[in-house]
């Protein structure tokens, strides 16, 4: 089902996904459908929850480049930037779908910040304090999040996401790193 609901949304943005759709797409029945996922939002945002996990994944087989944690921190966003660059219609649809005031999608997106926070904790580890570490977590976060919700509804170009995440790493990681837009 959510790979049917990925396939749609890279198709044809959030309005493509339509439940009745997934349904067909995923061969099982519109209440089955209903059953694991209480709205098209929520099925959407447990997409991303999927697409950051790859993500993940695609950091654990190609390490990060980078000695000091700037660095690093900016390939990872580079990756994450590319990954979403590469499917416009579907990446809006899922950060359209993570706006939503679901009860079901904030569990999700518990869940995405949990991923990616832990992944950046651990770059920032033995460079940083612990609190500083979690400062600097939320505040990537909130950029990323906020230049998404910008890009996603016409008002900022896709590359400006990278380059708003680059000056948040340089303004916030004092390791020395070169951090070059």
């Amino acid at each position: 089902m959510i790979g049917a609901a990925i396939r749609l949304g890279a198709a044809g943005g959030y309005e493509a996904v339509q439940m009745r759709d997934v349904a067909r797409d995923a061969d099982v029945a519109l209440a089955t459908v209903y059953h694991y996922f209480t709205s098209k939002d929520h099925l959407l945002a447990e997409a991303m929850v999927v697409r950051t996990a790859s993500l993940s994944d695609r950091v654990d087989r190609r390490p990060l480049e980078g000695t000091a944690p700037s660095q690093r921190l900016c390939d990872y966003y580079d990756r994450a930037c590319r990954a979403l660059e590469a499917e416009p219609e579907l990446t809006a649809a899922l950060v359209t779908a993570l706006v939503s005031n679901d009860p079901a999608v904030a569990r999700s997106v518990t869940t995405v910040t949990a991923r990616v926070g832990s992944e950046v904790s651990e770059v920032l580890q033995g460079h940083y304090e612990p609190g500083v570490c979690d400062a600097i977590v939320g505040v990537l976060g909130h950029v990323w999040f906020s230049t998404l919700i910008s890009w996603a509804s016409g008002r900022r170009e896709i590359g400006d996401v990278g380059l708003e995440l680059r000056r948040a790493i340089a303004v916030l990681c004092t390791d020395g790193g070169v951090v070059s837009s």
